[in-house]
């Protein structure tokens, strides 16, 4: 295993040893146990999966926070405002439109991500700041690895401590750890069609996507 994967793993077993013993706890508990072994079973099966280093990223000024609760609507449904930009900093734009688009469309349960509304989302953005399909994807391959490492989550939602992380809901990981190369394909369908030109030469026709 990665030092990564390992030194997460680490950290589940010692939650896993706080929580109560079968028949021990309560339902919850017993809900705590099982995620923790489903995410601990996950960094065994996918600890040899860390992404390479990126070779070739385009960057640039990132929002940093972009998610659902800065932005304002309009009544056309179209965004109006974005706001918190205090956080504003610089970095692959790649990265930042994969996190975006699993913030804005993540669900909060098993159903994962709403792929429908991620390959528009991706494929606004390309109207407007066109990458290429291997930056996406690899930015796709860091999002998804970086979740299943990330075990702040865990902690907060259910042992109750503080430092949830900016990652979304820790149920996200199970269902995109199965959706991997599914989703590493709906990324990059807006670079890889046989339309995705059709949808550049679109950019201004005034939708809105996202």
């Amino acid at each position: 295993p990665t030092p990564r994967a390992a030194d997460a793993a680490a950290a589940v077993e010692a939650m896993l040893a706080d929580v109560p013993g079968d028949g021990d706890g309560t339902d919850f508990d017993a809900l705590t146990a099982r995620r923790l072994r489903e995410r601990r079973d996950l960094l065994a099966e996918f600890a040899g999966h860390q992404p390479p280093d990126i070779e070739v990223s385009t960057v640039g000024h990132l929002h940093g926070s972009f998610h659902g609760g800065h932005l304002r609507y309009g009544g056309s449904g179209n965004v109006t405002a974005v706001l918190g930009w205090d956080g504003l900093t610089t970095g692959p734009v790649a990265g930042e439109v994969v996190r975006s688009a699993a913030r804005l469309f993540a669900c909060d349960d098993e159903r994962g991500l709403d792929l429908d509304r991620v390959q528009a989302f991706v494929r606004g953005h390309r109207s407007a700041y066109p990458l290429d399909a291997g930056q996406i994807q690899a930015a796709v391959h860091r999002e998804w690895w970086e979740r299943l490492c990330d075990v702040a989550p865990l902690r907060h939602r259910y042992l109750g401590e503080d430092g949830a992380g900016g990652r979304g809901p820790a149920s996200l990981v199970a269902w995109w750890s199965a959706q991997l190369d599914r989703t590493l394909d709906v990324f990059a369908a807006p670079y890889t069609d046989a339309n995705a030109d059709a949808y550049a030469d679109g950019a201004d026709d005034g939708h809105a996507y996202g």
